[in-house]
């Protein structure tokens, strides 16, 4: 799943970015490249192609993505063994 100028993101990498980020987060991060929050958005659901421009952007929502999902998986994880443990009990 390389991210490559000229091409888009792939659609597995779209569905990780919007599993994990908030439109806020997107703008908060296009806001910190000088980069419209519409861009960031339009290349995250396929809409727009990454360029050298906007790569590094995109690189920082994926990271934020993995950041948001590493944070949240522990509770995730522990939800999920505790229904499991209820439905067996």
């Amino acid at each position: 799943m390389a991210i490559e100028s000229g091409k888009y993101i792939s659609k597995e990498l779209s569905d990780y970015i919007y599993q994990w980020v908030d439109q806020t987060e997107i703008k908060a991060l296009a806001d910190e490249h000088n980069i419209s929050y519409e861009t960031g958005r339009a290349i995250s659901s396929r809409i727009r192609k990454v360029t050298d421009k906007n790569k590094d952007l995109i690189i920082d929502i994926v990271k934020r993505a993995i950041r948001n999902r590493n944070r949240k998986w522990p509770q995730l994880e522990k939800a999920h063994y505790q229904i499991l443990e209820d439905i067996h009990a």
